[in-house]
Formats: C-alpha cells, sequence, structure tokens
C-alpha cells in the first residue's frame, strides 16, 4: 500500500507541478522541528524537478525549536506569511497545496478553508483526518514515526539529499521521537543513512533542539500546577488542568509527574484541548488518544481533532470547563471498560 502511494505522489507531482503557476507547502499552526523539515526538504526536492521554489507558509508560525532551527540554519528565504499569499498569489491561482504533519484541517488557521477548497497532496505519519477526504494524493502513515522519516521514504529513490537536508531530517525525527523514544526498527536505519552523509554531526543536530524555557513558558508551567486536578481509576491517573498558553509543554511536564494521562484545556481564539498519555498505558490498555478519544472530543466541540496513540488534540468552540470534564470522562471510561474486560 505504501509503495503505490509513493508511486502515486512521484506521478502527480512530475503530472501536477509542471503546469501550477504555484505550489504552497503548508503544516499545523505553531510548525515544531518534524513539520519544518518535512516542509523544507519537500521544498528543495520539488525545486530539482520544476526548477522553481515552492511556498512554504506555516499558520501562526514556528514553535520556539524551529525558530531556532532557521535562524542556525538561516532558512528564513524558504518561509513566507499567510498575509502575503492571503493577498497575492493565492487570491489569483488555484495553487495545489501540499500538506504536511497534520491529518485535520483544523490545525491550518488561515489557510484552512482554501485548502479544502483547492487541490491537495498531504503526506503525514497522524491518525487520518478529514484531510484524507479529498486529497489528490494521501501519504498517511501511523506507524512511521515522524513525518521526516516517511518524507525521506517517499523521495530517497528519487533525489541526492544533501548535509542540509540530513540535518533538517535528523532534527525532525530526534523531535518527534523524543529522542528516539518512539522510534522503530525503520526509524534508526532511515537514522543511519542519514548520518552517512558527509559532513553531518549527530552531536550538533542535537545541539540544534537544545532550547531553554523561557520565563512565560515555566509560567505557565507553574499555574498549570495551581490549576492542577486527577481522577484516578484503579492504577490509572489522569491529570487535568488549564491554560493560557503552552498546552503541550504543560501536557509533558504531567506526564512526567506520573501522570498516566494528560489533558490540557485551553480558550483563546478557540477552544483546544490537548492529550498525552504514557507509551505503556497505550500498550496495556490498547487506548489511543488519536483514534478513541479526541475525534469525539471534536466532535462535541463542534470541530477537528486526531493525533497518535499517545499524543492528541482536539479544537473548537464551548466552555473550558466543561470540555476538560467532558474529555476527562470520555478516558475514564474507556479505562474502565478495558479493565473490566481484562478481569
Amino acid at each position: 500500500m505504501l509503495r503505490n502511494c509513493l508511486e502515486n505522489i512521484v506521478r502527480k507531482i512530475l503530472n501536477e507541478l509542471f503546469y501550477r503557476e504555484h505550489i504552497v507547502i503548508t503544516s499545523h499552526r505553531n510548525a515544531d522541528p518534524d513539520a519544518l523539515a518535512s516542509a523544507i526538504v519537500l521544498s528543495r526536492f520539488i525545486q530539482t524537478i520544476v526548477h522553481r521554489r515552492p511556498f512554504i507558509v506555516f499558520p501562526e508560525g514556528l514553535n520556539e525549536v524551529s525558530k531556532k532551527i532557521v535562524r542556525e540554519l538561516d532558512l528564513w528565504s524558504y518561509l513566507y506569511e499567510p498575509s502575503y499569499l492571503l493577498n497575492t498569489c493565492l487570491g489569483r491561482t488555484n495553487p495545489l497545496f501540499i500538506v504536511v504533519d497534520t491529518c485535520n484541517s483544523g490545525q491550518l488557521g488561515v489557510l484552512k478553508d482554501i485548502v479544502l477548497s483547492s487541490d491537495h497532496i498531504l503526506v503525514d505519519h497522524h491518525r487520518p483526518g478529514d484531510l484524507v477526504d479529498n486529497a489528490i494524493v494521501s501519504i498517511s502513515d501511523p506507524g512511521t514515526s515522524s513525518t521526516s522519516e516517511l518524507v525521506y521514504r517517499v523521495i530517497r529513490r528519487y533525489y541526492g539529499f544533501d548535509k542540509l537536508d540530513a540535518i533538517l531530517l535528523l532534527a525532525g525525527i530526534l523531535y518527534d521521537t523524543r529522542r528516539f523514544l518512539y522510534a522503530s526498527p525503520n526509524t534508526l536505519w532511515v537514522t543511519g543513512e542519514l548520518l552517512r552523509i558527509e559532513g553531518v554531526d549527530y552531536r550538533y543536530v542535537l545541539e540544534l533542539l537544545r532550547v531553554e524555557m523561557d520565563i512565560s513558558e515555566r509560567i505557565a508551567r507553574l499555574k498549570a500546577m495551581q490549576r492542577l486536578n486527577y481522577k484516578r481509576i484503579g492504577e490509572y491517573i489522569i491529570a487535568y488542568t488549564h491554560v493560557s498558553a503552552y498546552e503541550s509543554s504543560v501536557a509533558r511536564s504531567l506526564i512526567d509527574l506520573g501522570a498516566d494521562v494528560a489533558v490540557v484545556a485551553s480558550s483563546n481564539k478557540e477552544l483546544r484541548v490537548v492529550t498525552r498519555s504514557r507509551q505503556d498505558f497505550y500498550r496495556k490498555l490498547g487506548i489511543s488518544l488519536g483514534r478513541d478519544i479526541m475525534p469525539l472530543v471534536a466532535e462535541y466541540l463542534g470541530g477537528s481533532g486526531g493525533g497518535h496513540d499517545t499524543a492528541a488534540v482536539a479544537t473548537g468552540k464551548g466552555d473550558l470547563v466543561e470540555a476538560l470534564e467532558y474529555t476527562v470522562s470520555l478516558i475514564a471510561k474507556l479505562i474502565k471498560a478495558r479493565v473490566n474486560d481484562m478481569k
């Protein structure tokens, strides 16, 4: 199946890109190093085919680690502001979008409607969401640990990776696998291939990913602890809280503190619920946040949702406290059901 997808994506690139006036690569808001690497390496690959560089735009920008990578590697020339595209080429032409590292249109911010109404190709490693439905080609492989790894596998037969490509893809892989905590044998094979490229220094890539938390993130974590609640179901603990920003960072900190599942909500322009779980929680109970929980939360919020087995998000509208309680109750009920089934 994946092999057919790889052939389809290359064929579509060759058939579609030559006559498209504009090609736009995009990803989720607050783009992480996996999204950044996937977008830039695909852009460089496409440039070798059509001899012009696609636009890369990240709705609502990059996260702090991605910003550091862009600064250190001087990648600013690859990136465009959403406002520039919306006010110029996107308003006058029918661009082809390539969406990487996100399966749900709700993560596309100001580009959501135009992507949904345009031709798009999807390259992603999350559980399939609504962006799969109308894609020209969809390479969606939840069994792959990062989109960077998937991009390497998609184009390796057709592209000669150089030092910059390898550094970016390694950064994306290391970030999404949490330094190989969630790696598969294929992940390690791809990493080995990239490390063989001349000039690549593994320690340099690790240093690129090292960013100290700024004071606002530290304060967000501390405020989250002040509002913290938890629910115990047998031997499992669900911790939940709310913040105004840094939901993913807070969720990770709750897992590090000892929770089996973390639920963190925020409400700014939209209501956002972020969840994380331990790997052994998923392994023992088979409860997938991306498959079993967040699509239901997204429906409750009238928005979109999905993600991985151990990391997922939903966005929409509603009351923050009610959304937290609903999400926690869903998880608690499913834990009870799975535990009873195992007796």
